[in-house]
């Protein structure tokens, strides 16, 4: 051990790097690759945000700038992911409780009771298909909600 910290003049990272790769051997991963990695085979979780950060962010319309969201129930496949990125990408604003900043609620459930008490709470509440967020993005421009609301 001392004679690396010689040759080295103690490197903590190259020596992070050899423990990281006898522990991926013992774990059985392919090191062969890993051990060229200059990020000493960092995390693969991580590389499609660092292969986004190359190119230049185009300017994303905020075509929901001003509307608070929160989405209802479950949603199938994806679904739920994709409705965040929209909204979030269109500046829209996703509350994580149903609060008095809530002007539409995303459901693919259709009508709940719990719709009518929170209406007779908030009665700016729209009720709306995650379609119309999906139709938004494919026309690239604002649309009217009210042929994507859910009613009773």
């Amino acid at each position: 051990e001392d004679e690396r910290d010689d040759e080295s003049g103690v490197d903590t990272e190259d020596e992070l790097q050899r423990v990281e790769s006898r522990q991926k051997k013992a774990a059985g991963e392919e090191s062969s690759v890993k051990e060229e990695d200059p990020y000493g085979g960092s995390t693969d979780e991580n590389t499609d945000a660092e292969a986004e950060e190359d190119h230049p962010i185009p300017e994303l319309p905020d075509f929901l700038k001003g509307k608070h969201f929160f989405l209802y129930g479950t949603f199938p496949n994806n679904e739920r992911r994709l409705l965040l990125r929209y909204i979030v990408a269109f500046n829209g604003v996703i509350e994580d409780y149903m609060s008095e900043k809530v002007q539409f609620v995303v459901t693919s459930e259709g009508w709940h009771e719990s719709f009518e008490d929170a209406l007779m709470e908030n009665c700016n509440l729209n009720f709306v298909k995650p379609a119309w967020i999906y139709a938004i993005n494919e026309r690239q421009k604002m649309l009217p909600y009210q042929p994507y609301t859910v009613v009773p």
